[in-house]
């Protein structure tokens, strides 16, 4: 392990600072594509560590599809481990997404006249801009993510050498499974990530179902109230959200849309906050939503 005297530090963090105010965009700093979002995290930055969880069928897939392309869309390269669903659905989600086209008619194939233009040119952006490798598996254990590392080149252990970049800019983990019951794992497996991600120096984001130990914990003023299982959890997280629905607002007409809520319960950079976003079911699209 390196060590650094003080005069090292102060001239790593001083050249640092001048890189990122000279560079219009630093390489390891992405945008989620929701503004608030990215207000509330200071941007993604190598190294971070973000937990999402929500409950099922609350749109975490489908959120990490929307993240996908907004990293896509910055030119970013990701890693996408998807231990839930099958390659074929998650390329439904990716072209209803892209397409704005109904995801149930395209998976029964009830393709209108009107709507191959629209087929075609999310095909065209998807081959264009899409930098994604699809990593499947059936579990995030701690045996998954050494397996993950190897298919990164890295050793068991994570460790890398300074000149070895990663292949990958990003990597986005859906169906990371939390259970009370394996929280011993739970936490060795947390650590191996926020570990990788600090070696990569590239943001890990991953996405968890509620367990029923979960979804009966309430939030208040924005807190969580924690079980004593849970503390371990958020010691190698730098951003915990947790996704709820709230009362969907009136001008949200179709049935297709509901209002969600992000709510930011760790926070390395700043405060909690909420966070509010419109999600389309048909399209399985996310947008910012103001609620003014």
């Amino acid at each position: 392990m390196s060590t650094f005297n003080t005069e090292q530090l102060l001239e790593n963090f001083v050249n640092d600072l001048d890189r990122r105010f000279n560079e219009e965009k630093d390489k390891n700093t992405f945008y989620t594509g929701f503004d608030a979002l990215d207000e509330a995290l200071w941007n993604l930055q190598g190294g971070d560590l973000v937990l999402f969880q929500g409950a099922a069928a609350s749109g975490k897939t489908a959120l990490a599809v929307n993240l996908l392309h907004n990293f896509s869309m910055q030119g970013a390269s990701t890693l996408f481990v998807s231990n839930g669903d099958k390659n074929e659905e998650i390329m439904l989600k990716i072209m209803a997404l892209n397409s704005e086209i109904d995801i149930d008619r395209l998976r029964a194939g009830r393709i209108k006249e009107e709507d191959w233009p629209k087929l075609n040119k999310a095909v065209k952006t998807f081959s264009d801009n899409w930098k994604v490798t699809i990593h499947p598996g059936k579990t995030t254990s701690l045996k998954a993510l050494q397996e993950l590392a190897l298919s990164l080149e890295l050793d068991h252990t994570f460790s890398i050498n300074e000149d070895t970049e990663s292949s990958v800019n990003l990597i986005v983990i859906d169906d990371l499974h939390l259970n009370k019951k394996y929280s011993t794992q739970i936490t060795k497996s947390l650590k191996a990530l926020k570990e990788l991600a600090m070696t990569l120096n590239i943001p890990i984001l991953a996405f968890s179902s509620n367990s029923k130990t979960f979804q009966k914990e309430i939030i208040e003023q924005n807190t969580y109230i924690r079980e004593y299982h849970y503390e371990s959890v958020l010691d190698f997280v730098d951003f915990g959200i947790k996704i709820h629905d709230f009362n969907p607002l009136p001008s949200l007409n179709s049935s297709h849309d509901k209002a969600l809520e992000l709510v930011i319960t760790k926070n390395k950079r700043g405060k909690n906050a909420k966070v509010n976003l419109s999600f389309h079911s048909g399209f399985m699209k996310f947008k910012s939503l103001n609620l003014i």
